[in-house]
């Protein structure tokens, strides 16, 4: 959400006041600070995209503020992550409304933390990043801050301006004190004594219970009223778990569920519906009961068994697919390790899951790059220039582009000879001097190329692959550390 979502979104203008509060954030925007004052005020109609509080000075130079909600996925991250990220998008949204908008150049000068101490010790954590747009005669300075407030809100403040407007420091000064004039961020509630108490006992009946799920006929019950009572966890259930229905059993299996369900829950403090750890403990104590009754047989419950079993050796299968990965995109032999990946979806979740896409998605790297090769290939046959490249299959080819198609170019040597050469089987290297320059501020394009000389062995991919962490490729972080 950027000040220029303000051209398409319809906006509900709220009454001027001295101090005008946000009901949903509990963010105050008083009336003056220092010499700027309000200039207008508009809360956005729809809500998850929050308000919009401009000031300005005697110079007519603005200071746009915003607060809008942090969506729920980002709220489960790390800050510092979530903050670099936010950036990285406003910046690429300024970048491409003043190109598109008013043909500007725009230039990144400094970008990095920014953080504000409030008297009692706590602190506001930020970002913040300066850019020069040059439009036609007019040099105009961009600064963004983005912090979080009270965890579950973004605070963005945005200044375009001109140096006899305002300085840098000005807008320092104006985050700064309308920061120090909000309350302090409280800290999440900690538990109380007895709460913890409570929950460490809960982890040692469930523990028990899983162990020997036949011995106490009170740990059922007391396990399903805890999860019905308790704000500390959440278990959701369906009327399609049939093991739900078995004759005679049934406390005992929705008993189980909540024990496995509930059990992460308190071990990490995060209330969220587990049903996999439920699924788990089902099959668990359905074990424990067929070696202890026997011609004990239900057929829902062997159907997670059956699941759970074809899981097991999960993690090794992942271990596999990711040794097998810079060889493979090394050679380019994409389908069959592609293949395996996709199947390794369907079973894996978690980091594990995260680990194949991100696989995934380096695998189909050099085809992403083979669509910017393409453009320069074009080039090249217009001007009848001669070139030479190397291919992964060990192919060196020097002569000049005859052909060009979407995938691939028909390249014919100084004998007459000619090749067929498909972009995504060009070497990073030869890549890198064939991508147009212009596509080198697309972190992708700097992500891809920073993978593909790291599995040809390649120094110059840590270049790369640094580069595109800085602008918010959070992957390229991975590879790195394959290299210490």
């Amino acid at each position: 959400m950027g000040k220029y979502a303000l051209f398409f979104i319809w906006l509900v203008p709220l009454v001027h006041t001295q101090i005008f509060m946000d009901k949903d954030s509990g963010f105050q925007f008083p009336q003056t600070i220092g010499h700027f004052s309000v200039l207008d005020q508009k809360k956005f109609a729809q809500a998850s995209l929050g308000v919009y509080v401009g000031y300005h000075n005697d110079k007519e130079a603005v200071i746009s503020t915003y607060v809008y909600a942090v969506p729920p996925k980002m709220q489960q991250q790390s800050s510092s992550t979530v903050l670099s990220k936010v950036m990285h998008d406003l910046n690429q949204q300024i970048l491409l409304v003043e190109k598109l908008r008013f043909k500007s150049a725009v230039s990144v000068i400094s970008e990095g933390e920014f953080n504000v101490a409030l008297k009692d010790g706590a602190n506001f954590l930020g970002q913040k990043s300066s850019l020069v747009v040059s439009r036609e005669m007019e040099i105009l300075n961009t600064i963004t801050y983005i912090f979080f407030f009270n965890k579950s809100f973004f605070f963005k403040v945005r200044a375009t301006f001109s140096n006899d407007k305002m300085l840098e420091e000005d807008v320092d000064h104006f985050v700064r004190s309308l920061l120090k004039a909000q309350k302090t961020p409280t800290p999440p509630r900690k538990p109380n004594l007895q709460t913890k108490k409570i929950q460490q006992g809960m982890l040692k009946l469930i523990d028990r219970f899983l162990q020997a799920p036949l011995v106490s006929k009170e740990a059922p019950k007391i396990l399903i009223s805890y999860a019905i009572q308790s704000d500390a966890v959440q278990v959701i259930m369906s009327k399609e778990q049939g093991w739900m229905k078995t004759s005679g059993y049934e406390q005992l299996f929705i008993a189980a569920y909540v024990a496995g369900n509930i059990r992460k829950q308190l071990m990490t403090q995060i209330k969220k519906n587990y049903p996999e750890g439920g699924d788990r403990a089902v099959v668990r104590v359905y074990s424990v009961l067929k070696k202890q009754l026997p011609g004990f047989i239900i057929r829902e419950a062997e159907s997670l068994v059956e699941k759970y079993a074809k899981n097991a050796n999960v993690g090794s299968d992942v271990k596999d697919f990711i040794q097998k990965l810079p060889q493979a995109i090394a050679q380019r032999k994409r389908q069959e390790i592609y293949d395996q990946g996709r199947q390794l979806l369907k079973r894996v979740t978690g980091t594990e899951k995260n680990a194949v896409v991100r696989g995934l998605e380096d695998i189909k790297g050099s085809h992403y790059l083979s669509k910017r090769v393409a453009l320069q290939m074009k080039i090249y046959l217009k001007r009848q220039q001669s070139i030479t490249l190397s291919t992964v299959d060990g192919r060196q080819i020097r002569g000049v582009v005859t052909r060009v198609a979407k995938n691939k170019c028909l390249i014919e040597d100084s004998q007459g000879k000619k090749y067929v050469v498909y972009y995504y089987k060009i070497k990073a290297i030869d890549m890198v001097k064939l991508i147009p320059e212009k596509y080198y501020s697309d972190s992708k394009v700097l992500y891809h190329l920073g993978v593909l000389l790291f599995c040809e062995k390649n120094a110059a991919a840590k270049k790369y692959l640094e580069k595109a962490k800085e602008q918010g490729e959070n992957s390229a972080q991975w590879w790195l550390d394959k290299m210490e």
